[in-house]
């Protein structure tokens, strides 16, 4: 009678597959864990700077929530200094894609306040930044956003405007480029209109827009 023998491959032991799938998921569960980590960490930073950021200086973060500088409106609430948002058109001449001598005829066009060799100065210059308009108008921005030239850059900044004019202009005074009370109320009252705890009130003065309406005009009829 023959004895037959056979040999059987050793079976991997099933505990130490186990551990390695569990190995596997606890590494994955951990890579999760720190991504979503990281990202609330990112989305917390973000809505602080929103939230708390100042922007009355034109570097920082602006804050949605406050306005640039407080109204000034007379006895009766009517307006008569307030800050709204305008454009500012500006270049990047050091990332420049078309040609200089072809923008600069085109945007002397479209902004003749200056030269076409004033344009092409600064389009030639390889400088990192240079303003090309500031309190533009919505239609010019469409203008030169239509050149299509990437180096191009559109920006918000705060403008004061006096809905009145030149109703009490002598009293109001007026704000400088950066923004700041230059004469008059507005540099009397500047830290308080810059504050950002108080600038969301607006400041109301003692006169009367009606009556210096008045007062101004008789002046004028007397001086004729």
């Amino acid at each position: 009678m023959t004895a037959i023998a056979a040999t059987f491959d050793q079976i991997p032991n099933a505990g130490g597959r186990q551990d390695g799938l569990s190995l596997t998921y606890h590494r994955l569960m951990l890579v999760m864990l720190v991504f979503a980590g990281v990202t609330a960490l990112v989305a917390g930073r973000l809505l602080y700077l929103q939230m708390f950021t100042d922007r009355a200086t034109g570097g920082e973060i602006v804050n949605p929530l406050l306005p640039a500088r407080g109204d000034i409106v007379d006895r009766n609430g009517v307006p008569l200094a307030q800050t709204i948002d305008s454009w500012t058109i500006a270049i990047h001449p050091n990332r420049l894609l078309g040609n200089p001598d072809e923008l600069a005829v085109k945007l002397n066009q479209l902004m003749p306040e200056h030269s076409i060799d004033d344009y092409r100065r600064v389009l030639k210059s390889g400088k990192p930044f240079a303003y090309l308009a500031r309190r533009a108008m919505p239609e010019l921005v469409d203008a030169v956003n239509a050149l299509g030239e990437p180096a191009i850059e559109f920006s918000r900044e705060p403008e004061r405007l006096y809905p009145q004019t030149s109703l009490a202009g002598h009293v109001l005074g007026w704000t400088d480029i950066g923004g700041h009370g230059a004469a008059g109320m507005e540099r009397v009252l500047d830290a308080r209109l810059s504050d950002p705890m108080t600038r969301g009130t607006p400041i109301a003065l003692s006169i009367d827009t009606r009556v210096q309406a008045a007062v101004e005009s008789e002046l004028s009829a007397a001086m004729e």
